[in-house]
């Protein structure tokens, strides 16, 4: 396994069972997570805290219900890949879908994401 694929998936497990100072680690102190869509939690969000506030915020407004299945990371010196499957319901709706996270990485750390939404509206009107 490359040492990236290893980083994406303890970055995503630690934050999977909500050890959110577990996955810290991974990210430069610069990191951006760019979401797509135009909804109340897309956008640029700079920094672990903002992107671990912006993780908390779907917790929150599912009620604790956001899941997400992890499928594949494909990773390379500079990049990686991951697919997930996630759910969510929000004041009666719900929503299965899946993304797929672009992450740039430099010296062993997550230095951006791209964020990318199978059903991007309909992710916007969940949370909006």
């Amino acid at each position: 396994m490359h040492p990236n694929e290893t980083l994406i998936r303890n970055a995503f497990l630690a934050f999977m069972r909500g050890d959110v100072e577990a996955a810290r680690p991974a990210f430069d102190s610069n990191v951006v997570w760019r979401v797509s869509g135009r909804g109340a939690l897309s956008g640029d969000f700079r920094g672990f805290d903002e992107i671990a506030h912006w993780g908390a915020q779907l917790f929150e407004k599912s009620g604790g219900t956001i899941r997400e299945e992890l499928h594949e990371v494909v990773a390379n010196d500079t990049t990686a890949f991951q697919w997930v499957t996630y759910t969510a319901t929000r004041e009666g709706r719900t929503i299965e879908d899946e993304s797929v996270n672009v992450y740039r990485i430099r010296d062993g750390k997550i230095v951006e994401c791209w964020v990318y939404f199978g059903k991007p509206y309909e992710f916007d009107e969940l949370w909006s």
